[in-house]
């Protein structure tokens, strides 16, 4: 239907649709997600709707009463299989945050299987 349009041509206006089009870029049927959670719907919900399959890393309470999310248990979801990683950080609804230090083992984490990271 839309042949002659080139990528300049695309305009998005709003979160939902960019991340529509980020994961039918970047994924397809048969992929391994891992999203945080809970979080904005889209993030998993467009990857299960393609047929992926999405572990969710899910939030902790964490000793002050707020929200922490555990390194170990997201380096337990990843696999060598995982194609895209999907951070929603800082976190809504929660507003946890790793420290300088998580996030260097979640980046080297996600070096060793080599998954996307958004």
């Amino acid at each position: 239907m839309y042949e002659s349009v080139r990528p300049a041509g695309v305009i998005v206006a709003a979160p939902q649709e960019c991340i529509f089009l980020a994961m039918r870029a970047l994924l397809k049927p048969g992929d391994h997600v891992v999203v945080t959670y809970p979080g904005y719907q889209s993030l998993y919900q467009v990857a299960l709707s393609m047929g992926c399959q999405v572990d969710r890393w899910e939030a902790e309470l964490a000793e002050d009463g707020g929200a922490r999310f555990d390194v170990g248990a997201f380096k337990a979801l990843l696999r060598p299989t995982t194609h895209l990683v999907v951070f929603n950080i800082p976190h809504n609804p929660t507003g946890a945050l790793p420290s300088a230090h998580e996030w260097g083992q979640l980046v080297e984490a996600c070096r060793g299987v080599d998954a996307h990271t958004g």
